[in-house]
């Protein structure tokens, strides 16, 4: 007994599978070649499913692809984003694995993209990047890499100027703001007596 039927969408350019129930769901074309389907085809359970899990996975590419067409994503924010799906981890992770062989995912990229990103809008200190990086599933080993080429006087004279512009901003303020932003006080006080001189 079949527990599936393939047909042709209303225009003839889709594919659906009829299930038995009476519910269907669409069939990507590259799945039609794969498992060389036609109108009127009837499957068999093993098959279906094969085809249902085919097509979960060709589902969670896609989507996968297209949160990273719009921006970078480390691998845990991407494997959370696809999770919410409610599908496979370990589909998920596998994905994940092809997408990371393949170039399109990559933590080092990610780390040192929203780092640039970051010091340019809010410049930040080491402690509290680093922190960020890691809570984005970054590893520490990157996070390295990617944190030693930060011109940490710079990212801090940066910050120090934005804070500066506020009213009321005496040295003691200044230093609290800018440990909060994740500078350390002998970074901060070295600044500051290089620029009271």
């Amino acid at each position: 007994m079949a527990s599936a039927v393939i047909r042709r969408g209303a225009q003839g350019d889709r594919w659906k599978a009829e299930l038995p129930d009476g519910s269907s769901f669409f069939i990507p074309p590259d799945l039609v070649l794969e498992f060389r389907l036609h109108a009127g085809m009837e499957l068999d359970q093993e098959t279906l499913e094969s085809l249902c899990n085919r097509c979960e996975e060709y589902a969670l590419r896609s989507k996968a692809l297209e949160l990273l067409s719009r921006r970078e994503h480390s691998r845990k924010e991407l494997k959370i984003k696809l999770l919410q799906r409610k599908l496979d981890p370990d589909i998920i992770d596998r994905i994940l694995d092809d997408m990371e062989a393949s170039g399109y995912l990559d933590d080092r990229r990610f780390a040192s993209l929203w780092v640039s990103q970051r010091l340019r809008k809010k410049p930040e200190g080491m402690l509290k990047l680093s922190a960020a990086l890691a809570s984005k599933g970054v590893s520490r080993e990157v996070i390295q890499e990617v944190l030693q080429d930060v011109d940490t006087d710079q990212a801090l004279s940066r910050a120090a100027e934005a804070l500066s512009r506020r009213s009321g901003m005496t040295d003691e303020k200044l230093i609290s703001a800018l440990m909060r932003r994740g500078f350390t006080y002998p970074q901060v006080k070295a600044w500051l007596m290089r620029a009271r001189s």
